[in-house]
């Protein structure tokens, strides 16, 4: 009866501050729980697209690693009040969409000055902040709409089904920006990150048989979706990316996903991994186009397409040490100089 109070008075004048003083007590408590692995994980999932965007790349990695994030992001996700929308759009702006629009400034000016290395984007890796940001917002609006769990689930679900459908059929008749569709996709894996940290094998301790089931199902399915399908051009970034066949896909995905979080949990702490996670929004903006040129150099120098995977990984290490102490430096720079444009602090005032 207590709790029923609460919620009507929410609605409010009076409720009001109420209703924000349980909702702040909740996102203490989520960060209370999970602050011990989250950098890590998110320092593992930073290393992992280093790799791929680096001369290593693989299906393997590019299967999941940018779905973990946004794994993380529901892992850690607080939905939103009625009467919090502003907060909570202003807290998503200055974290995510600040950035995005300094780098974005940024990347502009420098491609104008240096020009790009091959076909890619001269900053591709932006898209994930800007879709990130439009993600947490429709699954903000999604809590907020469905107050039933079992239609927030069963809505959510289809999101991956309904982006298949729609880029298998009727995308080319009824286009979709690659914005929305990479949005829809990725809202899906924030909620299975929402859902996981209710499990106790998060809260107490990680389960060994659930993090090697999920390593099982993850090579399995990487294995089989090598050899049945042409995996080389199947990036996250692509809205294509599980169109494929979209159970094989998922398994795969959310098989490396679970592992990593399990692995994590167990972990909990690698002192220089957790860094670079706690830094993963910035080191995620800027080290593309150093990396696509260390990458080209590297090429040039060695035909590095032709030679055997050790060659390739002992040649591959001095390009992703440069990397990460570029990261280190614009880390440093940005955290002490502009750090209301970076996201270490907020540019647009709350109230």
């Amino acid at each position: 009866m207590f709790d029923k109070i609460q919620y009507f008075s929410s609605f409010s004048f009076a409720g009001k501050e109420k209703a924000l003083s349980l909702q702040r007590e909740t996102a203490d408590n989520v960060m209370k729980v999970y602050k011990d692995y989250i950098d890590l994980l998110k320092g593992i999932g930073i290393l992992l697209v280093l790799c791929n965007h680096g001369l290593l790349q693989t299906f393997y990695v590019s299967v999941f690693h940018m779905p973990l994030f946004f794994f993380i992001a529901g892992l850690t996700f607080v939905a939103p009040q009625w009467c919090d929308c502003r907060t909570f759009l202003v807290k998503k702006t200055n974290r995510l969409l600040v950035p995005w629009v300094f780098f974005s400034v940024v990347s502009l000016l420098a491609e104008a000055l240096v020009g790009t290395v091959g076909e890619n984007p001269f900053n591709g890796p932006l898209w994930f902040l800007q879709t990130m940001f439009v993600s947490l917002v429709i699954y903000g609006a999604l809590n907020l709409c469905f107050r039933s769990r079992v239609l927030l689930n069963v809505v959510c679900c289809l999101l991956p089904v309904f982006v298949y459908v729609w880029l298998t059929y009727f995308n080319d008749d009824f286009y979709l920006p690659s914005l929305l569709i990479r949005s829809l996709e990725s809202t899906f894996f924030i909620h299975l990150g929402c859902q996981l940290r209710r499990l106790d094998t998060l809260k107490e301790r990680p389960s060994l048989v659930l993090m090697l089931l999920s390593a099982i199902v993850f090579l399995a399915g990487g294995y089989a979706s090598t050899c049945l399908y042409d995996t080389s051009h199947l990036i996250y970034a692509n809205t294509g990316t599980y169109t494929y066949n979209l159970p094989l896909s998922l398994l795969t995905c959310i098989g490396g996903i679970i592992a990593v979080v399990m692995l994590s949990v167990k972990v909990q702490r690698l002192p220089a991994v957790n860094w670079l996670g706690k830094h993963s929004l910035v080191i995620m903006s800027v080290h593309f186009p150093v990396i696509e040129r260390l990458n080209y150099l590297t090429s040039q120098l060695f035909a590095t397409d032709e030679l055997p995977l050790l060659n390739k990984v002992l040649i591959a290490l001095p390009s992703y040490g440069l990397i990460l102490l570029f990261s280190v430096g614009a880390v440093y720079f940005c955290r002490k100089y502009i750090p209301k444009l970076t996201g270490y602090s907020s540019l647009i005032p709350a109230k």
